[in-house]
């Protein structure tokens, strides 16, 4: 269903289609995923939704897929990402919001996603983040924040700090930082805060 022009998707389109794995709804022109779209795809494991026009999703939109484990919003029109958004989606491995117009991510947005491995928000338009936001993940090994608009406060992203040892990712990050325009103090400490979050991780700033 790929490449296909498709600007809008009929609430029972998918309703007697509960065995499916994969949906891949990429490269068309879809603006809202309304809250029946993908009712009762209990085992759908990856969704595809990347290169479109999606400016919204319903909140109840992805309640059914307690299973999907990749889901894919590249390169679409996503000013915001709400609080409930993903709620049900408990299995989730992999999140891809890379290339969208997200603002602003409200910090229990994945505060059920547990299992997520890969995280990826970058080329965005965010410009804070506060670092509570990723103190739910227990799994993560990849976050990618890269090209966004953030601020040189860096203290507003965060209240305190936590005292341990750069791991090898951090010793690189600090190595591009350096090499990018400085390796300020707030960075530092940000860093600090974040790592006490999610333990071992590599994390692409730039």
């Amino acid at each position: 269903m790929s490449e296909n022009q498709i600007e809008e998707m009929d609430e029972n389109a998918f309703v007697d289609m509960k065995n499916l794995r994969v949906i891949d709804l990429s490269g068309n022109n879809l603006k809202r995923i309304e809250s029946k779209t993908f009712k009762g795809l209990t085992n759908l494991q990856e969704l595809e939704l990347e290169n479109n026009e999606i400016e919204e999703i319903n909140e109840n939109a992805l309640v059914d897929m307690i299973n999907l484990k990749r889901l894919d919003l590249n390169e679409n029109k996503l000013k915001r990402i709400e609080s409930k958004t993903f709620k049900r989606l408990k299995n989730l491995e992999e999140l891809e919001l890379e290339n969208n117009e997200i603002e602003e991510i409200d910090e229990n947005t994945l505060v059920d996603q547990k299992k997520l491995k890969w995280l990826a928000i970058d080329r965005n338009k965010l410009k804070k983040i506060d670092v509570k936001f990723f103190k739910h993940f227990k799994s993560i090994a990849l976050i990618e924040l890269y090209k966004n608009q953030f601020d040189t406060e860096i203290k507003s992203f965060y209240n305190e700090t936590s005292s341990w040892t750069f791991c090898g990712s951090i010793q690189e990050i600090k190595r591009r930082l350096n090499r990018n325009g400085g390796y300020t103090s707030d960075w530092k400490e940000f860093l600090q805060q974040f790592r006490s979050y999610v333990g071992e991780f590599n994390l692409n700033v730039f």
